[in-house]
């Protein structure tokens, strides 16, 4: 738990769950759209302050003893014309009581019918779709990560927001014969109009513009009947299907963390310099986070937690849970279990000291110590692309690496982001373009010039080998030429299915790797679980042969990348690669761009943006490695 980090506090003594969705998007939207408005009369003004108060009591107050509160509505989202909505229709009820009880049901269409439900004797998180319940002894208990907590700033952000609705035109009407109101207000291209405010419910909000959407508000308020119903549906809803215990607490976790990530990902949009920075006090070179660890494994693990704790935390919290609510939605699994489960099954090719290194970090930070195996098991997930050019391919027949990380940008690990320089006692010191809590690497290159990036391919599930992101730092620490690294490769039994490429300063050497776990390829039909391309070589999977480049991509990305390095072979230098690298062959999922020289050790990075902007779009920071070491020495 992080129980000792952000203190567990009862719903009744907490701001209510609905607070940051509901309660900021629409009492803080229409309190601070009609009050500004000049031409709305004072004596409207004076109720619409009321309504604000009277919107916000169900969020900010605990019920009346032997009242619940509850809201309810119900929506339908169209994206617009060649746009495919994630979720298009939308039903959303939730009751809670000062005791602490909960039932939230969600229905779209994209995730089924999920209900969350807690009362004294534990809660529990049940899907519809998988047939399948998640329990968790320990009653909910909601808490804030002291991220988002003060609506006034919300209200800045939206008035500072080119994409908000903040208006430029206000027409409000009262309703003839009834005591509710018309409002529609223009901002922007966007518009929206609410009907049925004050006295009774249903309330109707209509947005149209870039994006439609309709929203009716059924129920908002609390009484005894509230109460009634909340216990009738605890009641009728005790599990559906398979029963799954989760460690205690895990679902408050899962609950914390996406109210957490929803309310990020509306600042992110409306105005991400509001974001807080997780990152004070951490080392900027050219603009971009960078730690440096060195000496035993222990000592790493101390230091890194000493530099990054609060990312760190937040990045773990994140993957194992925000991320795992999307994962359990799509697959019908505890993301939590998974990954530990993938981490004991390949533990036994896993070096020691990567182990002591991580438990280290663990204890440092005050969680427990499955939390961050599990943070460093999630790469296995990755997609991307990975280049080398060197001799004819380049403008002076220097060696560059390309790699570009492609992976849902959407869950925010940018906010993570971090270059991390590791000189570990009587090993090669190397540099890690990665994020807090993972200490395996995706993308690195070493002080002797050696630069090794991955592409993920198929084979989830065969995990009977090393850890891919260990794979590579154990490269990263022991080689300094790729023939050397190859070899080593081909020795270890491998997971799952990988796409590498290698290439280093001394020998100019460069290689492609395809890799399959051993019963993969044996299930493939393969007769070996590793193929070896150098430069100019192909084989039916990689089709593309062009002299002094080896280069790995998907589907039509691959095709893309090998036309522009036919187009500008022999006049490839380091901005021109970082052009190839550019949008078409890189995709909108973009995590981060990189590019390594391992002949002088310079680098140069770019990361997505806070609201999910590709890497490509983004500004580029150049750093080198021998520098970097030698400042820290």
């Amino acid at each position: 738990m992080f129980s000792n980090i952000r203190g567990p506090y009862r719903l009744r003594e907490r701001y209510k769950v609905m607070k940051r969705i509901l309660g900021y998007l629409l009492c803080g939207w229409i309190a601070g759209v009609l009050c500004l408005a000049d031409d709305v009369p004072q004596a409207w003004k004076d109720d619409f302050r009321s309504l604000s108060a009277q919107l916000a009591w169900p969020i900010m107050a605990p019920a009346e003893a032997g009242c619940a509160w509850e809201i309810e509505l119900e929506g339908v989202i169209d994206s617009g014309a060649g746009i495919e909505a994630l979720v298009k229709e939308i039903n959303l009820l939730a009751l809670w009581d000062a005791q602490g009880r909960v039932f939230f049901r969600l229905k779209t269409d994209f995730t089924g019918e999920l209900i969350l439900a807690s009362e004294d004797t534990g809660s529990r998180f049940i899907m519809q779709k998988h047939q399948k319940t998640f329990k968790d002894s320990q009653p909910l208990k909601m808490t804030q990560f002291s991220l988002f907590t003060n609506a006034v700033q919300y209200l800045v952000a939206l008035n500072a927001s080119k994409l908000a609705l903040w208006p430029e035109e206000v027409d409000v009407q009262q309703l003839e014969g009834q005591k509710n109101w018309s409002i529609t207000t223009q901002g922007g291209k966007d518009q929206l109009s609410i009907r049925g405010i004050l006295d009774s419910f249903p309330t109707v909000l209509k947005l149209t513009g870039r994006h439609s959407a309709s929203f009716t508000i059924k129920r908002w308020g609390g009484n005894q009947e509230a109460c009634q119903r909340l216990t009738s549906l605890l009641k009728e809803n005790p599990s559906l299907g398979v029963e799954v215990n989760v460690n205690e607490g895990q679902l408050s976790e899962m609950a914390n963390a996406t109210l957490d990530f929803l309310e990020e990902r509306v600042y992110s949009e409306v105005a991400p310099s509001l974001l807080p920075d997780l990152m004070k006090g951490v080392e900027r070179v050219d603009g971009r986070p960078l730690i440096v660890v060195k000496g035993t494994p222990q000592e790493m693990g101390k230091s890194y937690a000493e530099q990054l704790r609060q990312i760190t935390i937040y990045n773990c919290r994140k993957i194992l849970f925000a991320f795992g609510v999307y994962h359990a939605i799509e697959k019908g699994e505890w993301f939590p279990h998974s990954l530990l489960q993938a981490f004991e099954l390949q533990k036994a090719w896993l070096p020691a000291h990567y182990i002591e290194e991580m438990d280290a970090l663990a204890d440092e930070l005050q969680i427990p110590r499955e939390y961050i195996y599990a943070a460093n098991i999630f790469p296995e997930f990755f997609h991307c692309s990975v280049m080398a050019f060197k001799g004819k391919a380049t403008e002076d027949g220097q060696l560059l690496h390309g790699r570009i990380l492609d992976y849902m940008t959407e869950i925010g690990l940018q906010r993570a982001a971090v270059t991390v320089v590791f000189m570990p006692t009587d090993r090669t010191a190397w540099v890690n373009i990665g994020y807090a809590g993972c200490v395996g690497t995706v993308t690195c290159m070493n002080e002797k010039g050696l630069a090794f990036g991955m592409m993920g391919g198929r084979g989830e599930g065969y995990l009977e080998g090393i850890p891919m992101t260990f794979l590579m730092r154990e490269v990263a620490e022991r080689f300094e030429t790729t023939a050397d690294a190859v070899e080593w490769i081909k020795s270890v039994p491998r997971s799952c299915e990988y796409f590498y490429v290698l290439s280093d300063a001394k020998t100019h050497g460069a290689v492609a790797i395809a890799s399959w776990s051993a019963a993969l390829a044996k299930e493939k039909g393969l007769e070996q679980d590793i193929l070896v391309l150098h430069p100019g070589e192909k084989i039916d999977i990689l089709p593309k042969a062009i002299e002094d480049t080896c280069f790995v991509a998907s589907s039509h990305y691959y095709t893309t990348l090998a036309d522009r390095i036919e187009a500008h072979h022999g006049k490839i230098n380091p901005e021109v690669a970082w052009q190839i690298m550019g949008e078409g062959v890189a995709r909108t999922s973009a995590l981060h761009i990189v590019l390594f020289m391992p002949d002088t050790l310079d680098f140069w990075t770019a990361e997505s943006s806070v609201n999910g902007r590709p890497a490509y779009t983004q500004p580029v920071h150049k750093m080198n490695l021998k520098r970097l070491i030698e400042n820290n020495k």
